[in-house]
């Protein structure tokens, strides 16, 4: 199995648990490092995320993944916040972080290039519909949130 189907089988099985304790599943990374395979989650909510939050996902989790039996070979499971920078993925992540300096790289360019950082100025639309960038100079570039590779909440500008 591709690790990109692998990826998107064990999404829904992670997400419900981590809703179901009233956080948000950020971000889901299956990757070999030093000969070994590692599940990292990444979660949070408004107020940030604790040690305990990680522990008690992680002690939720591991015998569903182990009942579920969707990766095929041992593993690593990693929960923890996503840190700084923070990525951004959906509208929603989008909407909550509205006001904030973020970077926004592109699958194609957009008004001619494919990296912008500004101040996110609206989202509309939901999944389908687009952010707007207020960029230094006072532009304002409006970007398909479909057509977005990566996003992350900028540290300096």
């Amino acid at each position: 199995m591709l690790v990109g189907e692998l990826r998107n089988r064990l999404w829904p099985i992670v997400e419900t648990i981590i809703e179901d304790e009233g956080l948000e599943l950020v971000e889901l990374e299956f990757v070999r490092q030093s000969g070994s395979w590692i599940l990292r989650i990444y979660m949070d909510r408004p107020e940030g995320i604790r040690l305990k939050d990680c522990e008690r996902v992680s002690r939720r989790l591991s015998p569903v993944l182990d009942v579920e039996d969707v990766i095929p070979h041992s593993y690593t499971l990693e929960v923890s916040s996503p840190g700084t920078p923070r990525p951004l993925r959906k509208a929603r992540d989008f909407e909550r972080f509205f006001g904030e300096m973020v970077r926004i790289e592109m699958t194609s360019p957009c008004n001619g290039r494919k990296r912008f950082t500004g101040e996110l100025a609206s989202v509309s639309g939901g999944d389908e519909g687009e952010v707007a960038l207020k960029l230094d100079g006072g532009e304002t570039v409006h970007l398909p949130v479909t057509d977005i590779r990566r996003a992350r909440l900028a540290e300096e500008v």
